[in-house]
């Protein structure tokens, strides 16, 4: 690789140095003499470092260079620019070359941007060797042509940046390790630089470079304000860059990247920093104070901003002091300075401002010290003073409120400039100054200034040591915190206020603010410095709360509120209009307004963040401050509470903030996280938190009403300016009382935790006082503090029951058993303790009360559900509660105190109903024991529970716990199952048997419930008998007219049947005592629909009952049972329900599946199955609605699921051989009907594919598949024969029926039939080539016949039906193919067996017709779709015809119609009207042939029109041949056949000889037409090989009829002599043919 770039390299170089050389020749023969000089030096190197041992190779470079020739020096630049990427010059003739690049900088402008691209990577190569003058003769080569007079953009640009990297470098390359290295001489330091005013350090050669070009920069930047000759205080011949006319502000621009980019070398180098110190700083200061002009000052200001970093503030401690104290006065108002340029103080302020711990450093090194200046204080405090300025305060909107405007002035767009004036590096005037955009900056800095100090505060609260020395730099480091926070805490929570009430702040503006001022109070907490925590809390609890400006209430609403939106509970004034609004505010009782802007939201979210976060540090007053703005948060979303609305109209209320779902979803996770987080919160914060909730709660209850008569409703702020509580919503503290002790619940179970104990015990009697204190007036607020009580306790018993740990559950169980017994029985106690009085009654008092012990009983409910198998010594009192509402005769006790006027009645049915309701909770709690608590009970306890279940279950009230109870049967169930094992049941022994004997007769004198009620019933006696009153018990169910209880009541049945039947007592005993009652029921003869689901559910049982436990034949009793369910079945397919009738046969189709599997049945019950089968009657019921529900089931889906369930019936029968010829027709019978179901589904075709029940038609066909009964054999071919018809006529018959009752959109349901006649025809030819030749039974003659002519109509009417298949066969094709199959069957039939005559003729006639049928023309399109498959069909038919021993079996008067067919198919053209008349005429053929014969050719003549052509061409070419072969079959048996056929075949010659004579004899040497050319060579051949037949004398051939017909034809053939040598080919045929003729007549 090495080798191939040396190589183009050199090659590169050779080039160059010949053109040199070249180009030199006549101008300079000195760089002639060196350039060749070079060319030989240069190959004699083998790669490029050999360059540097010869000086000499560059020598025609440097004096091409110096020429002042544009084309030599371009020469030169080309191969210095090869030679500056690579070490290849000695160090020796640098100098030389440098001077060169100066001399080519004198030139054109290509050669000065070529020196410029050249300079940079030459400086790369030999930077080790520039150093001192080369380095100032480097810099001369770009810096010259910043001088130049009329300098080119272009140049000067280029020239600017490449010295500005030229720079870069040089300071760069201080850093470099061989520039670091003494050993090396060129390195060695012998420089002397000042690093103050008394001393120096000595420094190598390149620190030196730097040191010198950075003083230049000073003094190039000081030369702009002075004259040349006292500018500079150095020495020029010391300079490394040329100062003369270069521009201040390219100066201050090379300074800025020095210092970005050398900054390490700053903080390294004691040297560059004095110069900075002396030098830069008061530069830049000196023009940031003095300077008038933008780019100055803009340069200037990024160099300082460079400046002021954390690394530099111990270097120049003082510099950036006078610097930051210099930029703050800047943004002062007592500064008169330009606004710009207050703009760039403030975007070095903000760019500082991002920076905490520079701001931390600059605290501690001014602020902490008094007499210093205070920098960091200073700035905040000046820029408070900015804005609260008259034009800024103006411009920001102040207000006493938080509120929003529609238009803002301050937003992300005003406040967002495209480019920082201070990276405005292409400006050289100021833009124009933007208000809004020095506020963003004073905003970003107060922002970056708080969310900075809360990182810092939160790094160092987390930070933990783990010995005594880190602990205590850590209480140090603390301590230093808390004086910075105090020492900015004050400016900073001015300036945020300041601008939180600024209006014209936009949303995204607003919300960083509020953030920033919630980092700022979030500080304070983790620092517990709670007065300033407290103080910014009370800022944002006022800003929430006082939300309203003073004035009407009417102005205050269009001033705060925004696009009304009412909720649902006051959607009854969204009507009325705003003045109409202002005069009821006016006049009535007015509520506080409920305004609650977007602004408000996002200070109530900050709120609740820190509460979140910092909640555990919160003393008392935090904590009030918090929950009293909640409270009113609460009013102004969700509106007044239900207790509060009691007293007022619903239109008193004033309208709805408009929130946000995502703000109210924001606002609500807060919250519930806020209550997650106090979980954490050490006992003592948690009482300081629940004390202060309660102490406010009273507040709250203690409001007299009165108070909210003010003008403006009731103010958040009283007059102290203190927070109120909410009058609105006095119930809020209550509920977050709740929320805490329910999100609290592990404080109070825990063992050992005193105080958290106490906690709950001051809990619980906060609200057990409040629950029997009858001095709260409101009822709903009263029954919501029950509520909020029961929840808590409910609650923490849902967090015990979810425990895992089962040992966890039940220990803390046995603590939270004693604190929420105890709880409730107090609660009681203190309302039992109460005086009744009739005005207690009537003033609702005791309803509420009713309502309150109510809520107790349904708490107890659940605490049972979770813990009721824990309770030992509760069980008397929890059943006596249980049944106090069935004890306490409501009516009776009210109606000694009712009155009559409505408001009594109204007042007692509330008392009613909550009587109703403590019988749902008493149900409730009854169910609750019966599901976990009937283990337990004793065997004796049963009956009365089942009692209790159809009580339950029966009663009318309350359908919910009818449809409970029934489930409830289930669990009996489940408890007989449990004590099976447990009880002795009866044997084998004779005491046993003795005993089930007396047990079955008491059965039958119906004593069931005295077997089960008496107390000396044993245990197998009361386990029976409870089983079977269970089962009889939930059939009486079934009886209740609510059809859901209906159907709840028989799948329960069925489930314990199903489950657990193996406990069950002997299958006859339930059979007589629970199901042939049931099966005997009036309730079977209902027809409506919906009892079709109860139907479902009673057979599915059914079906599955028997199979598994009736399946033993060995008495006539099993018999009866079969015969009972069946009968069902019988007379539920009776039903006029379509619904019902599905459900049936579905279900009847399953037992017929189980029936198969049974290894022996009884004859009647089989036969009873297909009667069922049978007796079904298609009604087309379904037709009366032609569009049915989506879902509802139709009488075609019956019929479907009927053939469905023959398919389990077949093998059914089969089993026990008993498929009969009368079973087969009668299912086919059933099958005909079903295929002619006159409507389709909906959205169904049965064109292409078979729909549902045709398919299942076939499948059903399909079961006769393997039968050997020729007779069933024969039924199956003519049922799918007549399938194979359904598609002609069947079809206009259905239209015909339902034209009056269809509309276009269901006629489209008519069936096509076409797919089932298909697929029936493709199996009818299947069967056929499988059945053997002797399976027709000629005695079926009839049907036979019908089979016959089935096929027969569907060959002849040519159908095309395919399935929409361009490659299946057409389905008459199929037909024909059957046909022939069949007829070839019967024919081997008749050989075999004597056939009636008339059978044997009928079906040879149709088989004549069907052949004649191929030759029929229909129309041009159909022929030619026909055609192929005609002659296919026909040729297959007549090689079964000319068998010898078939065609005997025809007569004359058959022979001559199929000869005739084929003669009328023969013709090729159509005839003209001479042929007709004489077709017509002649009364034989033979006087037809005659006047052919004797046809006058003068007197008529032909036509030169060739007559129209008929379809069918290749048709007729085979019925013309056919009537010659006809007439040579040789065998005697065909005799008959030829006598037929040789009239018509001389006839058809005939015709074709006349009308090529006449035409020809005018055609004169016109061609004859192919057709007619092809039909007379075929004629006249097949006539030849007649006549030749004749001549050899075939005795066979020489029948008198036959000559005599022949011989009509002689003097046609000799008429055609004349004209045959028109024709080619046939000249010959027409000779012989004469001299044929002429033996024939000798002999």
């Amino acid at each position: 690789m090495q080798v191939a770039k040396f190589t183009s390299f050199r090659k590169q170089l050779d080039q160059e140095l010949h053109s040199l050389s070249s180009e030199s020749k006549r101008r300079n023969s000195t760089i002639k003499h060196a350039s060749d000089k070079s060319i030989d030096i240069l190959k004699t190197i083998q790669n490029i470092e050999e360059l540097v041992r010869h000086p000499d190779f560059v020598t025609p470079l440097v004096l091409a260079c110096s020429s002042r020739n544009a084309k030599l020096t371009s020469i030169a630049m080309q191969c210095l620019q090869g030679l500056a990427s690579v070490p290849s010059i000695p160090e020796s003739r640098i100098p030389e070359v440098l001077d060169g690049f100066i001399e080519a900088t004198q030139l054109a402008m290509e050669i000065q941007l070529k020196v410029l691209q050249i300079v940079p990577i030459f400086f790369k190569t030999y930077a080790k060797y520039i150093v001192g003058p080369q380095c100032k003769k480097l810099l001369q080569c770009c810096s010259s042509l910043l001088q130049l007079p009329n300098k080119a953009p272009v140049v000067f640009g280029t020239a600017s940046a490449t010295l500005q990297q030229l720079i870069d470098e040089v300071f760069e390359r201080v850093s470099y390790e061989w520039a670091k290295n003494e050993d090396d001489e060129s390195a060695t330091a012998t420089f002397e630089v000042m690093i103050s005013n008394n001393e120096t350090v000595k420094v190598g050669p390149y620190h030196y470079d730097a040191n010198r070009l950075l003083n230049d920069l000073c003094s190039l930047v000081e030369s702009s304000t002075s004259s040349s000759s006292s500018t500079s205080t150095q020495d020029k011949t010391d300079q490394l860059l040329d100062i003369k006319d270069i521009q201040t502000d390219y100066g201050l621009e090379i300074l800025e990247s020095v210092l970005k980019n050398s900054k390490k070398l700053f903080l390294t180098y004691p040297d560059l920093q004095f110069i900075l110190r002396t030098k830069t700083v008061p530069l830049l200061l000196r023009y940031i104070s003095s300077s008038k002009h933008f780019s100055t000052i803009f340069r200037s200001s990024r160099c300082i901003q460079l400046l002021i970093k954390k690394d530099y503030l111990s270097l120049l401690e003082l510099e950036l002091e006078v610097i930051i104290s210099l930029l703050i006065h800047g943004i002062s108002l007592e500064s008169n300075i330009s606004p710009w340029q207050r703009i760039l103080s403030l975007e070095i302020f903000k760019e500082l401002s991002q920076d905490f711990e520079m701001i931390r450093s600059l605290f501690i090194t001014y602020d902490l010290f008094p007499d210093r200046k205070h920098i960091v204080n200073d700035l905040l405090q000046t820029s408070f003073k900015l804005i609260d300025s008259k034009d800024f305060t103006s411009f920001l909107g102040h207000s006493e409120i938080i509120q929003k405007v529609s238009s803002p002035l301050i937003t992300s767009e005003t406040t967002t400039v495209k480019t920082r004036y201070i990276d405005m590096l292409d400006k050289t005037n100021p833009p124009s100054v933007n208000l809004a955009y020095i506020i963003s900056l004073v905003l970003s800095i107060s922002n970056n200034f708080s969310e900075g100090l809360n990182n810092h505060v939160l790094t160092v609260c987390q930070a933990k040591g783990d010995d005594k020395n880190e602990a205590s730099k850590e209480e140090s480091e603390l301590t230093s915190t808390k004086r910075l926070y105090e020492g900015l805490f004050e400016s900073l929570f001015q300036l945020h206020k300041l601008l939180l009430y600024s209006s014209m702040l936009d949303s995204h503006i607003f919300h960083s603010l509020v953030r920033a001022f919630q980092k700022l109070a979030h500080a304070a907490g983790l620092l517990h410095l709670n007065d300033k925590l407290n103080v910014c809390l009370d800022l944002f609890s006022k800003s929430i709360v006082n939300n309203t400006l003073s004035g009407s209430p009417t102005d205050d609403m269009q001033t705060n509120i925004g696009p009304q939106s009412q909720s649902s509970r006051n959607s009854s004034k969204t009507s009325t209009p705003r003045k109409l609004q202002s005069a009821t505010f006016s006049d009535k009782k007015s509520l506080h307004l409920r305004s609650f802007n977007s602004r408000n939201v996002s200070l109530f979210r900050a709120l609740l963040s820190l509460s979140i976060s910092i909640g555990s540090f919160f003393n008392t007053k935090s904590w009030q401050i918090v929950f009293l703005t909640w409270q009113w948060v609460s009013y102004f979303i969700y509106g007044p509470s239900a207790d509060f609305m009691e007293a007022f109209y619903a239109n008193d209320i004033p309208p709805a903030p408009t929130v946000s779902k995502s703000d109210l979803l924001s606002i609500e996770t807060s919250i519930k996280k806020l209550f997650e987080n106090t979980q954490s919160y050490s006992s003592d914060s948690f009482q300081i938190l629940l004390e202060s909730v309660m102490i406010e709660a009273k507040k709250s209850l203690s409001i007299p009403e009165e108070d909210s008569d003010s003008a403006n409703g009731y103010h958040p702020l009283n007059q102290s300016n203190e927070l109120s509580n909410c009058i609105y919503n006095k119930g809020f503290f209550i509920t977050q009382i709740g929320e805490l002790a329910s999100f609290n619940f592990n404080r109070f179970i825990t063992e050992y935790q005193n105080q958290d104990r106490m906690l709950w015990n001051s809990i619980m009697s906060f609200f057990i006082k409040l629950i029997a204190n009858r001095n709260i007036s409101s009822i709903p607020l009263r029954l919501y503090i029950t509520r909020v009580f029961t929840d808590i306790i409910k609650n923490i018993a849902n967090e015990v029951g979810n425990m895992d740990d089962q040992e966890t559950r039940a220990s803390k169980f046995s603590i939270l058993e004693q604190l929420f017994t105890n709880s409730l029985m107090k609660t009681i106690e203190s309302i039992q303790k109460l005086d009744v009085t009739k005005n207690e009654i009537y003033d609702g008092t005791i309803r509420t009360e009713s309502e309150i012990i109510f809520q107790i009983l349904s708490t107890l409910k659940e605490i049972l559900n979770e813990f009721g198998d824990l309770l030992t010594q509760s069980w008397s009192t929890i059943f006596n509660i249980i049944n106090a509402p069935f004890e306490w005769n409501i009516e009776t006790a009210l109606s000694s105190e009712g009155g009559n006027d409505k408001e009594d009645s109204s007042l007692v049915g509330g008392i009613l109903q909550n009587y109703i309701d403590m019988i749902q909770v008493s149900y409730d709690v009854f169910k609750l024991i019966s599901d976990d608590f009937l283990q337990s009970l004793p065997l004796g306890v049963i009956k009365y529970v089942v009692d209790t279940l159809v009580n339950y279950a029966t009663q009318d009230k309350i359908l919910n716990i009818s449809f409970s109870s029934i489930s409830q049967f289930w669990l009996v169930g489940d408890y007989l199952r449990l004590k099976d094992g447990d009880i002795v049941k009866f044997d084998d022994s004779k005491e046993s048997k003795d005993r089930l004997a007396i047990f079955k007769g008491k059965l039958q004198d119906n004593q069931l419930t005295q077997i089960i009620s008496s107390s000396a019933s044993k245990g197998p006696e009361m386990y029976n008998g409870l089983w079977l009153y269970l089962l009889k018990s939930l059939i009486e169910c079934t009886k209740d007219k609510r059809i859901e209880v209906k159907n709840g009541s028989i799948q329960t049945f069925f489930r314990i049947v199903d489950s657990h039947g193996s406990c069950f007592p002997t299958w006859d005993l339930i059979f007589i005592e629970v199901l042939n009652p049931f099966l005997k029921e009036k309730l079977w003869e209902a027809d409506n629909e919906e009892i079709s689901k109860f139907v479902d559910l009673t057979l599915k049982g059914l079906v599955d009952l028997y199979p598994s436990h009736f399946t033993s034949f060995l008495s006539s009793n099993s018999n009866d049972e079969w015969i009972a369910v069946l009968n069902l079945f019988d007379k539920l397919l009776k039903s006029k329900s379509s619904s019902v009738n599905y459900v049936t046969v579905i279900n009847y189709q399953k037992l017929l599946k189980s029936m198969i599997k049974f290894p022996y049945l009884p004859e009647p019950i089989w036969k009873k199955c297909h009667e069922i089968w049978l007796g079904y009657n298609i009604t087309y019921s379904d037709l009366a609605s032609l569009t049915p529900e989506v879902g509802a089931k139709t009488e075609y889906d019956c019929v479907t699921e009927l053939l469905i369930a023959f398919q389990d019936l077949y093998p059914l029968v089969d089993k026990y051989g008993k498929i009969s010829e009368e079973f087969t027709e009668k299912s086919l019978g059933f099958f005909n009907s079903a295929a002619r179901y006159p409507l389709l589904p909906e959205y169904s075709q049965d064109k292409t594919k078979l729909s549902g029940l045709q398919n299942q038609l076939l499948c059903c066909l399909h079961l006769f598949d393997r039968i050997e009964n020729r007779e069933i054999e024969l039924l199956v071919i003519y049922q799918l024969t007549v399938f194979g018809t359904l598609c002609f006529d069947t079809r206009e018959k259905i239209e015909k029926k339902l034209a009056h009752k269809l509309t276009d959109a269901t006629n489209s349901r008519i069936p096509s039939f076409e797919a089932i006649s298909y697929i029936s025809t493709q199996y009818l030819s299947e069967r056929l080539d499988f059945a053997s030749n002797n399976s027709v039974p000629l005695d079926k003659d009839k049907q036979i016949l019908r089979i016959v002519r089935n096929l027969s109509d569907v060959i002849q009417r040519k159908s095309f039906i395919n399935l929409g298949k361009s490659e299946n066969i057409p389905l008459w094709v199929i037909s024909s193919r059957c046909f022939r199959k069949l007829v070839e069957k019967l024919l081997v039939s008749f050989k075999k067996a004597s056939a009636p005559n008339y059978l044997q003729g009928e079906v040879l006639g149709i088989f004549i017709d069907v052949m004649s049928s191929y030759f029929v023309r229909e129309s041009g399109k159909t022929d030619s779709l026909t055609e192929s498959s005609d002659i296919e069909e026909y040729r297959a038919c007549s090689t079964i015809l000319l068998q010898n021993d078939v065609i005997t079996l025809l007569d004359d008067e058959r022979l001559k119609y199929l000869v005739e067919s084929i003669w009328y198919g023969s013709f090729i053209y159509e005839t003209d009207e001479y042929e007709n008349a004489l077709l017509a005429r002649g009364e034989t053929l033979f006087d037809v042939s005659q006047q052919l014969s004797n046809f006058d050719f003068n007197d008529m003549f032909g036509s030169t029109v060739q007559p129209p052509l008929m379809s069918k061409y290749n048709c007729s070419l085979v019925c013309l041949n056919d009537l010659i072969k006809f007439v040579m079959l040789p065998d005697p048996e065909f005799s008959k056949l030829r006598i037929v056929t040789i009239p018509f075949l001389v006839v058809r010659i005939s015709l074709v000889l006349r009308r090529f004579i006449c035409d020809e004899f005018l055609m004169c040497k016109a061609p004859i037409p192919k057709h007619r050319k092809i039909e007379l060579t075929t004629f006249l051949n097949g006539l030849h090989k007649i006549m030749q037949f004749l001549l050899e004398e075939n005795p066979e051939y020489g029948e008198e009829e036959t000559l005599k017909e022949l011989k009509v034809l002689y003097p046609l053939i000799l008429k055609t002599i004349p004209v045959s040598h028109k024709v080619e080919g046939i000249q010959d045929d027409v000779l012989n043919l004469s001299l044929a003729f002429t033996k024939l007549m000798s002999k």
